[in-house]
């Protein structure tokens, strides 16, 4: 029906040397082992959180990060910025809004605040009188004249010639993927009143704000969305097509390199997108934004059905993945769409078994979500219930992650599992329901006669991960149980007071000291919870520690290194100077402490 078929690679014309060279290389690897961190997490032992102000992953509903450097896969919230998501914009900015980049305020700065970053005082200053003669004047004005005539000429050729090569650059096969378009991920403009009035879909308001002498229809407002990019968003058709003949330009992208088309499908609105595919024959229909995504998958993990056979007509590539190997069966499991998954089981050549870069097939996703109905449908169609993604979860822990108490018990009537097997970082089902919080899977699994005892790769027990994912409730329902010990050592020789100070759960860390956990413990390296308050630069925690007044504050670690060595060595110096005024060593040499130590 449509005519889709799978690429073939073309067979390697690679010397033997290369080959040798890169047979070597993939062993390295396979030896390394590095793991795959699991969602929200990262760090050489995936033993770190993703930034809480990370935004959330659409499709999943938790945050994303870079496995080594902590990186916001999705950018910050609003209010917060950098690549990690951990500095706070600043104050004078208007609703603390700012670029998740640098920093700049976006949507203006409060009264009495100026510069990209409102911290300069604004100054009134008076327009200088100008008395120039008016010979001189008239002299500048004939000598300015020819010159104002050759740079308009110039002008001219220059805008046609960034047109041209607009149009070739649409043309070529390849994505725009690190393009930085009109200085957009350097410079963004805030939202105008004409990106709200398209954004809501109010014509009547567009057309006054247009009528009024705007003179630039693509304006960038925040991420980098045009007003037109607001309308097909929204699904706006009658403001889209008054834009478009205005001169909007349906050939930008947003700040993650999604262009007009993906927005139409997001919006939902056919006609929309019906008008792109006609009016812009030289829009890549196949083109995907930063992270791969095509307009196809957009389509196809909002159910618009209608959409997604009107794109597979024009062409769409059902083929292709984006760039964690999720294909157009993963995008539709994620929603839930069983109409589409249908049509693509039927009407396509894509394997239903395949695999994301993790090992996740089609069906994982459809129970990681609650879809039963999806879960039932692959099944029956071959999918392999069995099968075990490349951390050697199967279909019951990416079940318990996601946390739907219904589906749970589905797949365990669909199966003989074991309760306690053991999956990705060697953690049970039950161990990763209480990392997620997910309490009425917990007490589901936990009424299968899972074995509360079972720690992971790490040593962790139930009570470590819950304390490390920051649940709340859930850390108070492990403590009410009474199926592990407070002061239980973990990874690293860690209690649970330790994980909850390491991860930063402050509200964790405040129930562990109300229920009695013991501060005096320290960790195989011999780290008590200030060195590693210390070392995240958590105030809030080393104050709560401080007030308690049972730990030596200069107490060293097995490097000899006391709170405030690690506080200054990690740069936090205002922590660093707290330390101080309450009585800490400003020794900073950790050599001179060891020798301290050995005397």
């Amino acid at each position: 029906m449509y005519n889709c078929r799978r690429m073939t690679k073309e067979q390697s014309t690679y010397s033997d040397m290369l080959m040798c060279h890169v047979l070597l290389i993939m062993l390295v690897w396979n030896v390394r082992g590095d793991p795959i961190c699991p969602w929200g997490t990262y760090g050489d032992s995936c033993d770190r959180n993703c930034s809480e102000h990370c935004s959330v992953f659409p499709g999943r509903n938790i945050v994303h990060c870079d496995r080594a450097s902590g990186r916001c896969s999705e950018g910050c919230i609003p209010g917060w910025y950098d690549a990690t998501c951990n500095k706070e914009c600043s104050k004078n900015c208007i609703n603390n809004i700012c670029n998740h980049g640098d920093g700049a305020c976006t949507a203006g700065c409060k009264d009495g605040k100026t510069g990209t970053f409102c911290e300069e005082e604004q100054l009134n200053t008076k327009a200088k009188e100008s008395t120039a003669d008016l010979s001189w004047m008239s002299i500048a004005v004939a000598a300015t004249v020819p010159i104002i005539i050759i740079i308009m000429i110039c002008a001219v050729v220059v805008y046609w010639h960034q047109k041209y090569w607009k149009r070739q650059r649409f043309m070529a096969v390849k994505t725009w993927n690190t393009q930085d378009l009109e200085g957009l991920l350097n410079t963004p403009v805030p939202n105008e009143p004409l990106h709200k009035a398209s954004a809501e879909g109010d014509l009547d308001r567009v057309k006054q704000i247009m009528s009024c002498g705007l003179k630039n229809v693509n304006t960038r407002g925040l991420y980098g969305l045009t007003p037109l990019m607001l309308a097909a968003q929204n699904g706006h058709y009658d403001v889209f097509e008054y834009l478009h003949t205005e001169g909007a330009d349906m050939t930008l992208t947003d700040r993650d390199g999604d262009h007009i088309l993906s927005m139409a499908c997001v919006g939902g609105n056919i006609d929309i997108v019906k008008y792109v595919v006609l009016k812009e024959p030289f829009l890549n229909i196949n083109r995907g934004r930063t992270d791969g995504r095509t307009a196809l998958m957009w389509a196809a993990r909002h159910g618009n059905k209608t959409m997604f056979d009107y794109l597979l007509e024009k062409g769409a590539n059902c083929s292709s993945e984006d760039i964690e190997g999720d294909n157009v069966l993963h995008y539709a499991c994620y929603g839930g769409h069983i109409g589409i998954v249908m049509d693509v089981i039927a009407n396509t050549t894509i394997d239903i078994n395949s695999s994301d870069v993790y090992g996740r097939t089609a069906m994982m996703v459809a129970a990681e979500h609650g879809h039963i109905e999806v879960f039932d449908f692959l099944v029956r169609k071959g999918c392999d219930i069995s099968h075990k993604d490349k951390e050697g979860s199967n279909i019951l822990h990416v079940t318990c992650r996601g946390g739907h108490v219904k589906m749970a018990e589905h797949v365990l009537s669909r199966g003989d599992f074991d309760i306690n097997c053991k999956g990705q970082c060697g953690r049970t089902p039950l161990i990763l329901a209480a990392f997620y919080g997910h309490r009425d899977v917990c007490d589901l699994i936990y009424g299968k006669e899972a074995d509360v005892s079972q720690v992971d790769n790490k040593g962790n027990n139930i009570l470590h991960v819950a304390c490390m994912g920051g649940h709340l409730g859930m850390v108070q329902y492990i403590l009410s149980q009474d199926i592990a010990d407070i002061n239980s050592h973990g990874q690293d020789g860690r209690t649970p007071l330790m994980l909850a100070t390491q991860w930063e759960q402050r509200a964790v860390f405040k129930l562990l000291m109300h229920e009695g956990a013991d501060l005096s413990q320290v960790d195989k390296k011999g780290n008590n919870v200030l060195h590693l308050a210390s070392k995240i630069g958590s105030m809030e925690i080393v104050q709560h520690v401080l007030r308690e007044n049972t730990l030596d504050i200069n107490a060293g670690n097995g490097r000899g290194e006391t709170a405030a060595m690690i506080a200054k060595r990690e740069d936090h110096m205002k922590l660093y100077e707290l330390l101080v005024s309450k009585g800490a060593n400003a020794v900073t040499n950790p050599r001179l402490q060891k020798q301290k130590l050995r005397c």
